[in-house]
């Protein structure tokens, strides 16, 4: 998808372009890479003007709003500062093209996982955010919810005014309840007393190399999908057989956890 990308923003390149392939309904990326070759290849197809058009609108779409955030999506600390930025970036798209804005705003809107008070925390380890903001972000850790009690997974699209989204900093997002990630972690936040570069502070750096060690896990998720789909469909054509086979290999793979448990 990058060495396509790098094509349709104009980069003169040796890449050689494969067939079209079959667009997998667990991975969005390939129907990018489908916009994208078609939008490459297109005086080789006979398209009529508006679907090359809708073909061209997903293209400038991932070139210039896309690629950022999709290829930085699996770096933990940067993952809320990241989610803010595209908000802001889909925000602003609405300058040009005001239906791509409006569609991918409401569906980033269900998934502001990283934006909440909890998740959040996550930004102090952030190289990419300044110290300013991050001495910012100190000071929130003092505000009180207003319910304290109430420690959501998400925060909710209808708790973020859109339209005042380019206003907004990560320290925006902390309060109180990003406290309960350090705790959970075990994550040493002494370093917060400090008013010099953090990175200089022991404490800080071993609390930046567990964080780097997270794994983000939807990304895995989705590709677990389609091997199993892929591997299930190469044993047997049958959906009987399917459903047999892929209830054994979960029996198994249940004895062998438990077995590694029992030994640990």
């Amino acid at each position: 998808m990058l060495q396509l990308s790098l094509m349709f923003l104009g980069e003169e390149n040796n890449f050689e372009l494969s067939r079209l392939g079959a667009c997998h309904h667990a991975r969005w990326m390939a129907r990018a890479i489908y916009c994208l070759k078609m939008v490459l290849l297109r005086n080789y197809f006979k398209l009529k003007s508006h679907e090359i058009k809708k073909y061209i609108q997903v293209s400038e779409f991932i070139g210039f709003v896309y690629l950022e955030p999709w290829y930085t999506a699996s770096l933990a600390a940067s993952a809320p500062n990241n989610d803010l930025n595209l908000l802001k970036k889909l925000h602003a798209y609405d300058k040009i093209d005001k239906a791509i804005s409006e569609a991918t705003l409401n569906k980033l809107g269900n998934h502001l996982w990283y934006l909440s008070p909890e998740l959040s925390a996550l930004s102090f380890f952030d190289s990419n955010i300044s110290w300013s903001i991050k001495n910012k972000m100190v000071e929130a850790l003092q505000k009180v919810p207003e319910n304290e009690d109430d420690n959501p997974k998400k925060i909710n699209s209808e708790e973020l005014c859109i339209s005042e989204i380019s206003e907004k900093e990560m320290d925006y997002f902390i309060d109180k309840r990003s406290l309960n990630l350090f705790k959970r972690s075990n994550l040493n936040t002494t370093f917060s007393s400090f008013d010099s570069d953090w990175s200089k502070v022991t404490s800080y750096r071993e609390s930046r190399e567990k964080v780097k060690s997270l794994l983000i896990v939807n990304d895995c998720s989705e590709r677990a999908v389609k091997v199993m789909e892929e591997y299930s469909n190469i044993l047997t054509k049958d959906n009987e057989q399917r459903l047999y086979l892929l209830f054994n290999l979960l029996t198994n793979l249940k004895k062998n956890l438990l077995i590694l448990i029992r030994k640990l």
